[in-house]
């Protein structure tokens, strides 16, 4: 699977603390929360239910790590140029919990580092197998893993989530299928995906988000829902990577052609 998508680690004073997926050669998807200036909590502008854009990280205090060999988990530093956090995110609800991180410069895609596609509808599905990886913590006692892990969760009702959700939040519920395979500190903001049977393609259906601290699958993780902020999304992102199905589609009606002779 990481041959086929990217994956970024945020780092700041080399220690990881987030995580995130490319989404363009020029965005990366994240929570908001990774985003969120916590230095800037007491202040009393940041105290609000939403956050000012005065609360959030500064473009200059952080970079991106994009893994640019998978297979020897060699990652290559860019710099970024703008942050982008959802204009709701609640940090008190987590509602909302999702941003955009504009890079300086395109990512250099090929075949090992290309964007993974999103949701081109809702393909939510309960009990359905996703997929989850990060540098996160392994478990809450020991540190990151320096390599980049996956593991198999289950999609489950929104309400057998425990932790308190407003009824307001658009998340995917999932539970690790054994005791060790969940998301853990140093995994916000990473991303749950989906395997299309049909083409093999990959999609984002969620960010890590909310869930609880034990690192075991006793609880589920929250994601919020990648499907609900497509419109949000895409009034940034103007070259989304297109599924197979709809590539195909154009090449029948011959749109792909008739862009190229213009």
């Amino acid at each position: 699977m990481f041959t086929k998508v990217s994956f970024i680690d945020l780092k700041e004073m080399s220690v990881l603390y987030c995580g995130g997926v490319l989404i363009s050669p020029s965005f990366v998807l994240t929570a908001a929360h990774c985003v969120d200036d916590l230095e800037k909590r007491d202040l009393d502008i940041c105290k609000t239910q939403t956050l000012p854009k005065e609360c959030y990280r500064s473009p200059d205090s952080f970079k991106i790590g994009i893994l640019v060999r998978p297979n020897k988990d060699i990652v290559k530093r860019k710099k970024v140029k703008r942050v982008i956090p959802h204009p709701e995110y609640s940090p008190e609800s987590n509602v909302n919990d999702i941003a955009l991180v504009e890079l300086k410069r395109k990512v250099d895609c090929h075949k090992l580092v290309k964007p993974i596609c999103l949701p081109h509808k809702d393909l939510s599905q309960m009990d359905q197998t996703l997929i989850i990886s990060g540098w996160g913590r392994y478990d809450r006692i020991k540190g990151s893993k320096q390599m980049l892990m996956e593991g198999t969760v289950s999609q489950i009702q929104e309400n057998e989530c425990v932790f308190p959700l407003p009824k307001e939040r658009h998340i995917i519920c999932a539970r690790g299928v054994d005791s060790g395979q969940a998301s853990c500190q140093g995994d916000s903001g990473t991303a749950i995906f989906k395997e299309d049977d049909g083409t093999g393609q990959f999609f984002a259906l969620g960010i890590t988000s909310v869930g609880p601290d034990n690192c075991t699958s006793t609880n589920p993780d929250s994601y919020s829902d990648i499907f609900h902020y497509m419109k949000w999304i895409k009034s940034y992102v103007k070259d989304l990577p297109l599924p197979k199905s709809e590539e195909k589609r154009r090449e029948g009606n011959g749109e792909n052609s008739r862009k190229k002779k213009d």
